[in-house]
């Protein structure tokens, strides 16, 4: 309870304007005990004594003030409320909005919490996404230079082999030269000197050596006629495939067939094989068929491992060879 500092009315604790005066209450101002009256005989106006504030509305003399003191009446018991219909509305009313005024506060900073969770959110998602995408772009960029490296390390070998290969056909020329001009001198010095008993068997000696010249260039030619040159000898790795296209690969595995005598029924695969020297020779042979079953059965298991790598490593591109 509290009252009025203007007529001491008695009044609810919330109440924002008196329901006796009207006056709308100071909360700082507003007394908190019942205010005391005194005896006015000697005063033209009465005066009133308050417990919590030591200042007496009446004379201004100091021992007047005194004398009223000694003279305060008894205590006087709590007045009862007011009531004032129009003024308890009013303060019911004031009441009713401050509270709809806190709730919106309260719901709008509800609001914006939320807004701001909700943001902080989507930028973490996003800021997730960013990393998961740079570490893809990075990985498939690691993967593109592991692929360029082994590229260049093919191409280098090639290289090598290839300079190896014009190395050894530039040597077998300058051998053929000089063998070819050693016969002809021996064999004009036999003539001279009357020795043709001699000169037969020396000529079937250079006839087999010559022949035996010829099969090693053709042997050597041959082997630049195949794609994968030692697939009957050794196990293919990924290397040995590496930058194959679709194609390329399809004839790599039907080669391993072509050189154990399989005669293709598909055209462009008998015509492929067919511009090749050594198909040629081995489709001439008596063990050639066109039974690719018969063909795959006598196959060493490298061979057959060989075709079954092929085709896997197709798989893996997304090829059917």
């Amino acid at each position: 309870m509290k009252y009025c500092p203007k007529c001491g009315a008695a009044l609810k604790d919330k109440a924002v304007y008196c329901t006796n005066c009207g006056a709308k209450l100071n909360p700082h101002q507003v007394l908190r005990k019942p205010p005391i009256k005194t005896p006015s005989d000697d005063y033209k106006s009465q005066s009133f004594i308050f417990d919590d504030d030591v200042s007496v509305y009446g004379p201004k003399d100091l021992k007047a003030h005194k004398k009223v003191t000694k003279t305060r009446a008894p205590k006087q018991e709590e007045q009862k409320i007011i009531a004032n219909p129009g003024l308890e509305m009013a303060n019911k009313d004031y009441l009713e909005e401050e509270k709809k005024e806190n709730d919106e506060a309260k719901a709008k900073k509800k609001q914006e919490a939320k807004e701001k969770a909700t943001q902080i959110k989507e930028e973490k998602k996003a800021a997730k996404k960013i990393e998961a995408i740079k570490k893809k772009e990075k990985k498939q960029q690691e993967k593109e230079a592991k692929i360029a490296a082994k590229e260049a390390k093919k191409a280098e070998k090639l290289a090598e082999e290839e300079k190896v290969i014009v190395i050894t056909e530039a040597d077998h020329k300058d051998h053929s030269s000089l063998f070819g001009f050693i016969l002809i001198a021996v064999f004009v010095s036999i003539i001279i000197a009357g020795g043709s008993a001699f000169l037969i068997p020396y000529m079937s000696t250079s006839h087999n050596v010559a022949q035996q010249e010829e099969a090693k260039q053709e042997e050597e030619q041959a082997k630049k006629d195949y794609l994968l040159p030692d697939s009957s000898k050794t196990e293919l790795t990924e290397d040995d495939l590496a930058g194959f296209s679709k194609k390329k690969l399809n004839l790599a595995k039907n080669e391993i067939y072509a050189r154990n005598g399989y005669i293709f029924s598909s055209s462009e695969l008998a015509t492929y094989f067919k511009g090749k020297s050594w198909y040629r020779k081995r489709i001439k042979e008596s063990d050639a068929t066109s039974n690719q079953s018969s063909v795959y059965e006598r196959m060493s298991k490298i061979e057959k491992k060989n075709i079954a790598f092929i085709i896997k490593y197709g798989k893996s591109k997304g090829w059917n060879v």
